[in-house]
């Protein structure tokens, strides 16, 4: 299991695709930005981060990695060939470039603070092919002294296909952490969940039908994994451990659309017969 600060799962890490095309990305949301000069990460990127964060528990937290280029893209399940080997490089430059502003919004598990913070400080490659790679030593720390934080299964986080249901999942984490219920808008869900804009009346919008149409597979896909029991046990996961979501949608005004978000166990789920619809 990977150890994870809530508020990096919190707060996003990386964006969906359409965000992450072009040079010079910033996103904010509650006192948080995240602002590269570069393309954003997306979920690939984080994928490699969790897989370098797990190095570097392993080893009490040293900054310096060194690595073969070859075994992280197998250990992250990935083809191993010219493309990937090269996405990986692109992938160390867009991690080098992040750098992460919190507002009196990093909660320490006592109060919120404002702090800044790179993730990736610096990476070589040797004439070997062998990856020497620095992860920011505050980055670690952030991580290593938490109090507020969640340990993440790199398996079975890798086997959310569907980008909507990672984001959805790590949001979660943080809103079921100490509760059962978590109640949202559509527009701040989307918002959240990081989904792509659409141009209405010169003006860049977050459309409560394509908040929807995202959401629900991706409440399916995480019910049905948490009921893959024999999977979860061979991942190392209890799968009590592993929550399923029913909902509520609540139409108050016009214009407002809320979800309310249920934790549920896989027998309380069945047991109330609160499939989606």
């Amino acid at each position: 299991p990977i150890k994870l600060d809530i508020n990096f799962l919190e707060y996003p890490l990386w964006f969906q695709v359409s965000n992450t095309r072009e040079q010079g990305f910033d996103w904010t949301y509650k006192g948080y930005t995240y602002s590269t000069s570069y393309r954003a990460t997306a979920k690939l990127d984080f994928i490699f981060l969790l897989y370098l964060l797990a190095k570097t528990q392993d080893q009490e937290y040293t900054p310096l990695l060194s690595l073969s280029r070859y075994r992280i893209l197998k250990d992250c399940y990935c083809p191993i060939n010219p493309q990937y080997l090269q996405r990986l490089l692109e992938c160390l430059e867009r991690w080098k470039q992040a750098h992460l502003t919190f507002k009196e919004s990093f909660y320490n598990g006592y109060e919120p603070i404002s702090l800044q913070t790179k993730i990736l400080e610096h990476y070589e490659q040797t004439s070997q092919g062998e990856l020497k790679i620095y992860l920011d030593f505050q980055f670690l720390s952030l991580i290593q002294q938490s109090s507020f934080f969640k340990y993440l299964s790199f398996d079975y986080y890798r086997s959310l296909k569907r980008p909507i249901a990672r984001r959805l999942y790590e949001i979660l984490c943080k809103y079921f952490k100490d509760q059962h219920y978590w109640e949202i808008t559509l527009e701040e869900l989307g918002h959240q969940l990081t989904l792509y804009t659409r141009c209405y009346k010169k003006e860049n919008v977050l459309f409560s039908s394509d908040v929807m149409a995202a959401i629900l597979p991706a409440i399916e896909e995480i019910n049905s994994l948490a009921g893959k029991t024999s999977f979860l046990r061979k991942v190392g996961i209890d799968p009590t451990d592993i929550p399923v979501i029913s909902y509520e949608i609540k139409n108050e005004e016009k214009k407002t659309i809320k979800f309310r978000f249920k934790k549920l166990s896989i027998s309380q789920f069945w047991t109330e017969s609160k499939t989606i619809q």
